[in-house]
């Protein structure tokens, strides 16, 4: 008897002592233990708890300049909508993601109306995060894949209603913005932009500058053009279409004669242009000339030629040349080379039908 309650004490000394060690690891550094995921094993750590240490910052640092700036944004979008839905739902941790959690943020999105592009972008971004964070690819999921795919059937197609800006309508905007500005300098900072974006089928990110202050300096640089007697030679040194950063360039032909030459009406701003490095489109305070800006005037010329100027973008410039492209004859090369492409998505921008109702 007394053997068998020695062997009996010292198994329940064990499990004891097993215990504590247990309770003392769980506790360490406040790191929680979370459940298996989708794919995973039992036990993944809480990596929203892990201290980023110096190695790691670098690493995170490279991932997220391997972005392009819309996309960045975009999935900073994406991260802080789940964050507070995940707050919301009083989730214990909304890292590391959860098959679940997923599909219950997707369901979440799609009852609050969001179409199907954004709902594609936000599992994007929430795949590249959880990734980046070491942990499950949501965009793997077979439910979430399909429910977006079937969302995408379900909603109507929806068409461009952006019109093409074509060389005849520039001349006819150049010739309203000194009645849109009253400033000289004004007039002539909008009609070099205008007249550059048009000939170099130019993305607005390509052009101008996020805002009045951007954190980085974006869009054309003073040092980006040069003038010469038969053009302008632009570099494009980031670029949407550009995702590894390797740059691109255009040069846009003179016209002669013409309001909407982009060589005069470049020489014309730099004339007046403060001579100050940096981006260059800027105002005479001097300011960076903002996206919102350039949009804004070129409506208000739209609207004093009495034209809908709902329909009317930053994008329609680069519309408006890959159409004029086409409709006089020029090659597909020719075209692809104008709009920077290296796809078949120059055809989105072919719009022949409109170019002869304007």
């Amino acid at each position: 008897m007394s053997s068998k309650g020695t062997r009996r004490r010292k198994r329940q000394a064990k499990v004891s002592n097993k215990r504590r060690c247990s309770s003392r690891r769980s506790s360490l550094s406040g790191r929680k233990v979370s459940p298996a995921r989708p794919g995973g094993k039992p036990g993944t750590r809480d990596v929203s708890r892990r201290p980023v240490v110096p190695w790691r910052r670098m690493i995170i640092d490279g991932v997220l300049s391997s972005l392009s700036e819309s996309t960045r944004r975009s999935y900073e979008r994406a991260a802080k909508a789940f964050l507070g839905f995940a707050k919301r739902a009083r989730m214990r941790s909304a890292w590391p993601l959860d098959e679940d959690s997923a599909l219950c943020f997707l369901a979440h999105l799609r009852g609050k109306g969001l179409s199907h592009k954004s709902l594609r972008v936000m599992l994007s971004g929430l795949a590249f995060i959880s990734k980046a964070l070491g942990g499950w690819d949501p965009a793997m999921s077979f439910l979430a894949r399909q429910a977006v795919k079937g969302w995408g059937r379900q909603s109507p197609r929806t068409t461009d209603a952006r019109r093409p800006i074509t060389l005849s309508l520039l001349v006819k905007m150049v010739k309203e913005l000194p009645l849109v500005w009253f400033s000289k300098y004004e007039a002539v900072l909008f009609q070099a932009a205008f007249c550059l974006a048009f000939h170099g089928a130019f993305q607005i990110s390509e052009l101008v500058a996020p805002s009045c202050s951007p954190v980085e300096p974006s869009g054309l640089g003073i040092k980006d053009v040069a003038p010469d007697d038969s053009g302008v030679f632009c570099s494009i040194r980031k670029s949407k279409c550009d995702q590894k950063g390797r740059g691109d360039s255009v040069y846009l032909l003179a016209m002669a004669r013409s309001p909407a030459c982009p060589l005069s009406s470049l020489q014309r701003y730099l004339m007046v242009r403060p001579h100050l490095p940096g981006t260059l489109f800027i105002h005479a305070d001097p300011v960076f000339l903002s996206r919102f800006q350039f949009v804004a005037i070129m409506r208000a010329c739209m609207a004093r030629l009495g034209l809908p100027t709902e329909c009317y973008g930053s994008h329609s410039f680069r519309i408006g040349a890959t159409t004029e492209a086409y409709t006089s004859g020029k090659s597909v090369r020719s075209i692809k080379r104008l709009g920077r492409w290296k796809s078949q998505a120059y055809k989105l921008y072919i719009r022949p039908e409109e170019h002869t109702n304007m």
